[in-house]
């Protein structure tokens, strides 16, 4: 009988529904996945964050900033230091009296795979610690979002051109194969965010996008 590995395994349950979730809250509640993807320092400082903000006169009062109308804004941030700078401008645009919805992609590291049953538990690890900074921030899983079908024809164009930046800003060079794990790899997840990014933005329209991070 030939023996499944560890790996295998994984492939295998990262394709059924709710296990990798499952297996995170009931072996590893509250922990990070990985040592690369750890969010310990952002759950450590929102809830200092949430205190100050919601003690403060504009929160408390309910009223917008420097009469500005309050906006319902839209940022998406992957990668753990991006995630740390988005959610922290998330709260303090909350504080000003917007409306603010976080979006994530929960990857370690830009330019490696990484199998589903592993990324699945990462997402329901980010998520976790992002909801503390309710009800300041609106928290959406990209990869959990349903994805438009179809892109339209520019928004299409648009992902392999930043897929192929991706690729070159990696290398660091041109000339780079289309062909290449590396753009495939890139194209996949560009295409993938953004189906996502697409059916959300359609239904929930709102008034600003922030990208701290408008590439990778």
């Amino acid at each position: 009988m030939k023996m499944v590995s560890k790996q295998d395994l994984k492939s295998i349950l990262g394709q059924i529904p709710l296990t990798a979730e499952a297996y995170w809250y009931l072996r590893q509640p509250g922990k990070p996945v990985t040592p690369e993807f750890t969010l310990d320092r952002l759950e450590a400082s929102i809830p200092e964050w949430r205190t100050q903000i919601v003690a403060s006169k504009v929160y408390t009062s309910g009223s917008h900033s420097a009469g500005f109308p309050p906006k319902n804004i839209f940022i998406f941030a992957t990668l753990r230091y991006w995630l740390e700078h988005a959610t922290l401008l998330g709260m303090a645009l909350a504080g000003l009296g917007h409306t603010v919805s976080l979006a994530y992609l929960p990857y370690a590291r830009w330019q490696e795979p990484i199998d589903a049953f592993n990324l699945r538990r990462q997402n329901v690890y980010t998520e976790n610690v992002l909801a503390k900074a309710s009800p300041l921030l609106n928290v959406v899983p990209l990869m959990s979002q349903s994805k438009v079908s179809h892109l339209p024809a520019e928004l299409q164009q648009a992902v392999e051109l930043v897929s192929l930046r991706d690729t070159q800003y990696t290398l660091q060079v041109e000339q780079v194969s289309l062909e290449s794990d590396l753009y495939q790899l890139r194209y996949e997840r560009n295409l993938a965010a953004a189906g996502a990014a697409l059916s959300y933005l359609e239904t929930h329209k709102p008034d600003v996008i922030i990208l701290p991070n408008g590439t990778i």
